[in-house]
């Protein structure tokens, strides 16, 4: 017998794509780059781009 377990938690995110976040999505986007953060799917992209974490 198989017993199949539902995850009753899901959190309901609103994902915030601030100024910052849309200048490294294109300097990426348009250099044609690939990221640790895109490949891994970072639930933190957001925040770290917006913040500039993610700029050097």
């Amino acid at each position: 017998m198989t017993t199949e377990l539902k995850n009753p938690y899901k959190p309901k995110i609103r994902l915030q794509m601030g100024a910052g976040y849309r200048f490294v999505n294109r300097v990426v986007k348009t250099n044609n780059l690939h990221t640790v953060c895109e490949e891994a799917r970072c639930p933190n992209i957001y925040e770290c781009w917006d913040q500039g974490t993610a700029r050097s």
